[in-house]
């Protein structure tokens, strides 16, 4: 399985709920950003998984209407900033057991722990709709790593090496 994780854009502050938090116009720019990149790399998800919050999900809107395609979208609750990584990551197993392409939208910390889940790598810190690209995820074993080969930041479109 060919494995995307991708922290939603910039948001607001100061909503009443974290979970309310929009996108600014600078997270609508990088998300669409980070889009063009993705792009280059998968044309279509078999699956995309993504948080429950408004940011992520407008992020998502945001990369779907740049032309990044899905054959199934699903919302889980195991993609809030608070989730636990293991939690996570055996969703992310469970929902994409027959995908070939999967890509996550989350948040702060848990999309650097699922790095840490899915890689050898310790997980590296997301800006804003950065995006990490894990190949070769096999599982058909009970460890489920893959090789961490791109990591991204929008805010300057430059791949960091890994």
């Amino acid at each position: 399985m060919q494995l995307f994780i991708m922290r939603h854009g910039q948001a607001e502050y100061g909503a009443d709920l974290d979970s309310n938090r929009q996108l600014t116009e600078l997270g609508e720019n990088e998300a669409t950003r980070s889009a063009q990149w993705i792009l280059k790399q998968c044309s279509e998800f078999d699956l995309v998984l993504v948080s429950p919050y408004i940011r992520a999900q407008q992020t998502w809107a945001k990369l779907a209407q740049a032309g990044v395609v899905a054959k199934q979208v699903e919302t889980i609750n195991d993609l809030m900033p608070d989730s636990t990584p293991s939690q996570a990551a055996s969703a992310i197993c469970a929902y994409g057991a027959d995908a070939k392409s999967v890509l996550v939208v989350s948040h702060l910390p848990l999309v650097s722990y699922l790095v840490e889940e899915f890689t050898i790598h310790a997980g590296p810190l997301f800006s804003t709709a950065g995006v990490a690209q894990i190949d070769d995820i096999d599982l058909s074993t009970s460890i489920h790593r893959g090789e961490l080969v791109k990591f991204i930041a929008p805010a300057h479109m430059a791949e960091v090496a890994v």
